[in-house]
């Protein structure tokens, strides 16, 4: 089973309106950044659940790196120790999606032990595994109000600063994993979220500063390992024809040779008249046919 990221956005996006919906609705709601998480975590599992998707909660790591998708099973449980991940997203055997969730973020160092701790966790696993896993760290942010923020146009600027000081931080953090894409994306619309500070109307119907207003939002940094696995087989072909290729995991797999180059690492140049040329195959412990 395949998940893409834009998959994964659309779940996390149902997942954290049903958190903000249920909030919404209780007016007294004053729950702390556990039990808020607790929430969250519970809310983003369902979704999940709901789309037909295998999740498991607060799994253990060494779990997920069993002797199928561990490079060293032994290494990387030793490693992993007693290290959890909230939101496991498995196929049998073989991890989808790890997802991290936090409350109360207001700068990336918050998530950054989040964030090392899923790329440690992918990179422990074998190639083939490692390409497919989207990693996740779902956060909510939180700006009150005051006397000098009270508009949504106040809140929206707050908003903007604090977006562009995480975006900003992350693009440094990923310099330390350049074997690893970190991507950052809101999960509401630009709009949402925001309430002004309250005004209350007496019996003249002059109106009175009420209660100060906040804005909640959330977002995700996904995580996926750039790190691919190339064999070169040299094989007789002609343009346009089927190659079959069997995996070591017994899944046949079709490529068509629609566009003959050789390919070499991460480079191509293209061949004139080819009759034999090498292709380049993704993916770890490809066997030639």
């Amino acid at each position: 089973m395949d998940l893409s990221e834009d998959e994964l956005l659309d779940v996390l996006k149902a997942g954290t309106e049903r958190t903000r919906n249920w909030m919404a609705q209780r007016t007294d709601y004053h729950g702390g950044p556990t039990t808020t998480e607790y929430i969250l975590t519970a809310d983003l599992a369902r979704a999940l659940v709901e789309r037909h998707l295998e999740v498991k909660v607060e799994c253990p790591n060494k779990r997920l790196l069993n002797a199928w998708v561990a490079r060293k099973p032994r290494a990387a449980r030793q490693k992993l120790r007693s290290r959890r991940t909230d939101i496991a997203v498995v196929d049998s055997t073989q991890p989808v999606a790890l997802i991290e969730v936090k409350i109360g973020v207001s700068s990336l160092n918050k998530i950054e032990g989040d964030l090392k701790k899923i790329v440690t966790t992918i990179s422990l696993m074998k190639r083939q595994f490692a390409q497919k896993v989207i990693g996740a760290v779902v956060f909510q942010t939180h700006v009150g109000g005051n006397t000098r923020r009270t508009s949504r146009a106040d809140f929206a600027s707050a908003i903007q600063k604090m977006e562009q000081r995480i975006s900003k931080s992350l693009s440094v953090h990923e310099k330390s994993s350049p074997d690893f894409s970190f991507s950052f994306n809101p999960l509401q619309e630009p709009q949402e979220g925001i309430v002004e500070r309250a005004v209350d109307y007496m019996d003249g119907g002059h109106g009175e500063w009420g209660e100060h207003g906040h804005a909640t939002r959330y977002y995700v940094v996904l995580i996926k390992s750039k790190v691919q696995s190339f064999i070169a087989l040299h094989l007789p072909a002609v343009e346009g024809s089927i190659l079959r290729v069997r995996i070591v995991a017994r899944q046949e797999r079709r490529y068509t040779l629609s566009d003959p180059r050789l390919l070499l690492g991460c480079s191509e140049a293209p061949l004139s008249n080819p009759i034999m040329y090498f292709i380049v195959l993704v993916g770890h412990g490809l066997r030639p046919p």
